[in-house]
């Protein structure tokens, strides 16, 4: 009965894992005040407690605990216990855990999900099967997402008012969408370069094709670099023959690449794609000169532990210098510096930025080991490195990290030696069941854990999703009722009392509602008592 049961419980977590892989990159909803990151973290939040629910009561039908160990796993717990310290050490220590709730990526809860989802990750990719899965539904999203952006660039839009836009993504951005694809594409190339049943040719032409043409039109300058380094990398996964035998078909999608890239910019009458081109609104990203100033001086006033995580915003309006005033976008405020490792020294600190440093040399030493290597580890040992390199030219996302992460855990776990790595953990506490049958203890002991955890922190997970649920009515009806509005965002502000966001919007909203009132008087009848004392509620509540 237990073994049935643990075969249950190990293939709906497998189950939940894959459909987190699918489904975060292409949630969006307009029931949050943010249509994008909100909602992906959001599921994604539930989707991590729910998955070490999963995972917790099958080590209790085992009778043991089973964690598969990799190198990083020292290294991720010193950097999550350096997120946490430098959240709780930050003055601003409520936006480094919840953000401002339009931008949650970065905040101390992305980061401890993201962690906890590497290892939930890898202890349930323990085969090549299902390592293969996961590539088989990441491609599968990524080809969504692709299809999507090449459609709307085309203004081929999808049947909602938000979605109207050239440079409309289910990723949320363009950066995220083009970060998923370059961190992809190397699956389909090197399966051109070396053929195999995992990518039959016609689909791995396809894909890379698709993938690469839509980096192409959507991308900027330092997304056309990287993208010429994976095809570079891609070349040097094969020996010079191999290669040399396959580069007719590996040039067709590089081809059509660098087609659609060189289209985008010859003025030629009737050249739709320079007339869109012309017109895409592309992504404004922070110089890295400013960028290396305002981190630079966050860092002299907060060195160990930084200003907190998500606090860039905060870093950005206290020390931009004034060379940022004599740009075209001077009056465009930013929360990411220009890469991640600036990111990472603002507002972790030092010690943040050591930490993330030895990981992502640890993590890039052991790909490039297995550059060369067939099958599945070559591929993602390429994908590894993208994803590693797309850090230093951009500040990450939450799609982008979602991707990096999971292909970490799975490049890691495609290594045999690694992946026959298991440990077993006990405190070598036993009881005895009725048939005199003993039994580890340790187990229920974490499930119990588990659960006193859980309930609080899911119903937390409630409030958080409601408050900001209200929040979004609220902006929906904020021009048609004043009452309403008020309503919402008062609900809010009870749910979820630390987010700066909520409280300014009720604060706008009492003063607009007070002005109101005042404006009902006329010369020869003033205000009745009844309409003083609500105006004298509604600043006071606004202070």
């Amino acid at each position: 009965m237990n073994k049935q049961l643990s075969f249950y419980l190990d293939q709906a977590i497998f189950a939940v894992l894959m459909i987190v892989a699918g489904v975060t990159p292409l949630l969006f909803t307009n029931l949050t005040t943010d249509f994008y990151e909100t909602p992906k973290l959001m599921f994604l939040v539930g989707s991590v407690i729910l998955l070490y629910g999963m995972w917790i009561f099958s080590w209790v039908s085992r009778g043991k605990i089973t964690v598969q160990k990799t190198p990083l796993d020292v290294w991720w717990m010193i950097f999550l216990v350096l997120v946490v310290l430098s959240t709780y050490l930050s003055v601003s220590r409520y936006p480094a855990i919840f953000g401002d709730m339009t931008r949650m990526h970065g905040t101390a809860i992305s980061w401890v999900t993201y962690i906890l989802l590497f290892f939930v990750a890898v202890s349930n990719l323990a085969s090549k099967d299902r390592i293969k899965s996961l590539l088989y539904v990441l491609l599968g999203s990524g080809l969504v997402v692709a299809l999507v952006s090449i459609f709307s660039y085309f203004r081929l839009f999808l049947p909602f008012d938000f979605a109207r836009s050239v440079n409309f993504t289910p990723t949320g951005s363009t950066f995220s969408a083009a970060a998923m694809l370059l961190a992809l594409i190397p699956i389909p190339l090197v399966s051109i370069l070396k053929p195999n049943k995992f990518l039959p040719l016609p689909i791995a032409l396809t894909l890379a094709s698709i993938f690469g043409m839509t980096v192409a039109l959507i991308g900027s300058t330092n997304i056309y670099l990287v993208m010429a380094l994976v095809f570079g990398l891609s070349l040097l996964s094969g020996d010079t023959m191999q290669v040399f035998k396959r580069v007719p078909l590996f040039l067709v999608p590089v081809g059509m690449t660098a087609l659609i890239m060189v289209m985008g910019y010859l003025p030629l009458p009737g050249n739709i794609f320079q007339q869109t081109s012309a017109g895409f609104p592309r992504e404004i990203q922070l110089p890295l000169g400013v960028s290396w100033k305002i981190t630079a001086s966050s860092f002299r006033d907060a060195p160990f532990f930084g200003t907190g995580p998500a606090t860039y915003g905060f870093n950005f309006t206290a020390y931009k210098p004034a060379e940022f005033n004599n740009l075209n976008y001077w009056n465009v405020n930013f929360d990411t510096a220009y890469n991640e490792l600036l990111q990472i020294l603002g507002t972790l600190g030092f010690f943040g930025f050591a930490g993330l440093t030895i990981l992502l040399v640890l993590i890039g030493k052991l790909a490039k080991s297995h550059l060369k290597t067939e099958g599945e580890t070559g591929w993602l040992a390429i994908s590894v490195l993208v994803a590693i390199l797309l850090m230093f030219f951009h500040a990450t996302t939450l799609v982008s990290m979602v991707i990096t992460i999971l292909l970490i855990a799975a490049f890691l776990m495609s290594v045999p030696a690694i992946r026959e790595r298991s440990s077993v953990l006990s405190l070598g506490l036993k009881a005895s069941a009725a048939d005199d049958k003993q039994f580890d203890l340790f187990p229920i002991l974490v499930f119990v854990v588990y659960l006193i955890a859980a309930v609080p922190l899911a119903f937390k997970y409630y409030n958080v999703v409601m408050a900001d649920f209200n929040h979004r009515k609220a902006l929906a009806v904020a021009g048609t009722s004043g009452t309403q509005t008020y309503t919402y965002l008062q609900r809010s502000e009870a749910l979820n009392p630390y987010v700066d966001l909520y409280r300014v919007d009720l604060a706008q909203t009492n003063f607009a509602l007070a002005n109101a009132i005042a404006g009902q008087a006329t010369s020869s009848a003033g205000l009745n008592d009844e309409q003083k004392q609500t105006i004298q509620t509604l600043l006071s509540q606004a202070i």
